[in-house]
């Protein structure tokens, strides 16, 4: 009997397969799980900002994009806040880099505001279509150009 393959043997089982994959899957974690708390600081200082940006469109004395729901009022900030975190993370070129500083701030408040801009009197969960787009005003119930009579 070879001692060599006395551990070969063993190794079949099932129970030994999974001990050898967890070190590598645990390396990871340990790096990823870094990256992951700078990513949600981000999105606390972010969600902070965006909040306070979307509380004026909750005030009945909003003109354009009034947020008349709780539950738009969470699903936009929620929205918004990971769309500014993925815009930021396209700026930067390492995770480490990702500060809330204040120019990153002022972006994301003109950022929110330009896009509840697109919105009418009252927010709808989708925007209407923009005017430049399909060459005029339209109702958002259209999906298609009026047809133009041929004869």
């Amino acid at each position: 009997m070879d001692p060599k393959r006395a551990p070969s043997a063993g190794s079949s089982s099932s129970a030994a397969a999974p001990a050898r994959v967890r070190p590598t899957t645990a390396a990871a974690d340990t790096s990823s799980e870094g990256v992951k708390k700078i990513k949600d600081k981000f999105l606390v200082h972010m969600s902070a900002v965006v909040v306070s940006v979307l509380n004026n469109y909750l005030k009945p004395t909003c003109k354009q994009g009034r947020i008349t729901s709780t539950d738009d009022f969470k699903h936009l900030a929620k929205k918004l806040t990971h769309h500014v975190l993925l815009k930021e993370l396209r700026n930067v070129k390492k995770v480490e880099e990702l500060l809330p500083s204040e120019p990153v701030k002022h972006k994301a408040r003109y950022y929110v505001r330009k896009y509840m801009s697109r919105y009418g009197e009252v927010y709808g969960q989708e925007p209407l279509p923009d005017e430049a787009e399909f060459g005029g005003a339209r109702t958002a119930g259209s999906a298609e150009p009026p047809a133009e009579d041929a004869a």
